[in-house]
């Protein structure tokens, strides 16, 4: 409950969380989770909704290397909040609620015989607002404790990197069998 003594402080100053921080919270390490696979599903294996770069790195031709940054928003859904609302996460239910995290990913990847070889890295960045959303149980008061000056949201971030390297198969139903993986870099914000 740290973070509800600091919104009844009142000082409204940003609260930066380390990656370790962040991902003591059930829905960050979801949406951390939920972004991996994301790439791992969809921009490792050209399935995503950009078809020139579908078409690119399907079509590598051998030694030839393809770069590109992508990124991908996970948002938190009403079944998280359920799950944290009535587990161990009430805090982070009330006054996150849904959440989201940005993963921006660049790298390289290249075709070697049937394989595409892609490493790069990825930065993560989880940013939200300690606040009570209207129709949230709690938000009523919370929100006469504002205007009364007795409490006040602020802005939370964490920012971390992680690195990743693995392959693709080439086949003739296209590129399958994403094997990554991905490794921590530091702990420090950003």
């Amino acid at each position: 409950m740290k973070n509800l003594e600091r919104y009844l402080d009142g000082t409204g100053d940003a609260l930066v969380f380390s990656r370790d921080e962040a991902r003591s919270f059930g829905p960050v390490r979801d949406l951390e989770v939920r972004n991996r696979g994301h790439f791992e599903a969809r921009e490792f294996r050209g399935k995503t909704n950009d078809g020139d770069y579908n078409d690119r790195i399907k079509n590598l031709k051998d030694g030839e290397s393809l770069t590109y940054s992508r990124h991908n928003d996970a948002k938190s859904d009403a079944r998280n909040f359920l799950k944290q609302y009535v587990g161990d996460e009430t805090d982070f239910a009330l006054a996150f609620g849904r959440t989201s995290m940005k993963s921006t990913a660049d790298f390289t990847a290249t075709r070697n015989g049937d394989k595409i070889a892609i490493e790069g890295t990825v930065r993560h960045e989880w940013k939200d607002t300690y606040d009570f959303h209207a129709g949230q149980p709690g938000a009523a008061g919370a929100h006469l404790l504002e205007r009364a000056g007795r409490a006040r949201k602020f802005p939370v971030v964490a920012v971390w990197k992680q690195t990743f390297a693995g392959t693709v198969d080439i086949g003739n139903e296209g590129l399958s069998n994403p094997k990554i993986v991905w490794r921590d870099i530091g702990n420090e914000w950003p």
